[in-house]
């Protein structure tokens, strides 16, 4: 399987893909390695991460926003967006760091998705 996603190199956005694809992606934490997505949502659609490595749903032409909430990052922890593309072959494609989380909220972390 390749990737199917890249980094997108235009600056203020995150990703790029193609329409109709579905990537697995998971994420990693160089400051927080035992950080854990808890939620995930593509859209509108909720995503199943019961698993480290999960799959997004079917992506739509234009942004798709994933939205995730983690456990077991602060402030200024480092969150990287990673795709797995099988056969051990893994691509970063974006890293973001963790804002504040006011009243021990777990922390949000988006990446948009601009397929086409």
């Amino acid at each position: 399987m390749a990737c199917l996603l890249r980094p997108d190199p235009t600056p203020g956005r995150d990703v790029l893909g193609t329409s109709a694809t579905t990537p697995k992606v998971f994420i990693r934490s160089d400051t927080a390695p035992n950080a854990t997505v808890v939620a995930a949502m593509l859209g509108n659609d909720p995503i199943d991460v019961s698993d480290k490595v999960f799959t997004l749903p079917s992506l739509k032409a234009g942004v798709n926003v994933l939205n995730l909430v983690i456990e077991g990052i602060a402030a200024d922890d480092d969150v990287q967006l990673v795709e797995d593309c099988g056969g051990g072959e893994t691509r970063l494609l974006k890293k973001k760091f963790a804002g504040s989380a006011p009243g021990g909220a777990n922390p949000h972390v988006g990446f948009s998705i601009h397929a086409s």
